[in-house]
């Protein structure tokens, strides 16, 4: 079954652990310049990764669960992906764990606890669907592009490039990352919608919107099931403008 967000943040921490001798960026896939912008973009969906259980816990307390016992670990597990614990450039002779044993145990009491709870999956068939989605949702930019303003269609392209890759990396990065860029896609997908409609452009406002639904109404659900049902049921037609 597909590990949720706090126990891949687990594992993720329990990777980042540098050896005696070794540079901290090192572990982190840096070279000792930190200039591959790749590695960067790995690095960012760590912190994202973070954020996300952040947010769970933000979500957990508001719907009536006391998190103060994981609250006092989150600034650890911050610290670790941060490298805070680990400055960069520094290689010192033992080995230095990214976060310490109690906040790490609490992290995967965390996982443990949102395992208990319906929580969101994205199965491999749903993955599948998602990656043909979106590039059907870049088709969609492109088509409209000459009516859209640049500082939006780039902001619509990058936003499906982050849902992409992260789609890509599921497994490392988790379901809740990939829902909160599916989300913004989505309600940025249905402002395109509403500009096409006021242009009179039935046709596009009808694709922007498919695109959109298909894409955002699945993850309100919490199950890899309904995530499949949302895109089978929009069908990849009408976002082709085919329907």
């Amino acid at each position: 079954m597909p590990k949720n967000v706090a126990h891949l943040v687990a594992e993720m921490l329990e990777e980042l652990e540098v050896p005696s001798g070794t540079l901290p960026q090192t572990v982190h896939g840096f070279d000792p310049r930190g200039l591959d912008s790749n590695h960067w973009r790995h690095h960012m969906a760590e912190l994202a990764a973070v954020q996300q259980l952040h947010a769970t816990l933000d979500g957990m307390e508001a719907t009536g669960t006391d998190t103060t016992i994981f609250r006092n670990a989150l600034p650890h597990w911050y610290r670790g992906v941060y490298m805070a614990k680990t400055p960069w450039d520094n290689g010192i002779s033992k080995n230095r764990v990214a976060c310490d044993p109690p906040s790490l145990n609490m992290l995967k009491s965390l996982g443990l606890l949102i395992d208990a709870q319906p929580h969101l999956v994205i199965g491999e068939d749903e993955r599948r669907s998602l990656a043909d989605v979106l590039e059907e949702a870049e088709k969609i930019l492109q088509d409209d592009v000459d009516k859209i303003p640049v500082d939006a269609q780039r902001y619509l392209a990058a936003l499906i490039q982050r849902a992409r890759f992260l789609v890509e990396n599921l497994d490392k990065y988790g379901a809740e990352t990939v829902r909160s860029v599916a989300l913004e896609l989505s309600g940025a997908m249905h402002l395109q919608a509403d500009r096409a409609e006021g242009d009179r452009d039935t046709t596009m406002a009808k694709r922007w919107r498919s695109g959109a639904k298909m894409i955002g109404t699945g993850f309100m659900t919490g199950t890899s099931t309904e995530i499949g049902k949302a895109l089978v049921q929009e069908g990849f037609k009408q976002i082709g403008g085919g329907g």
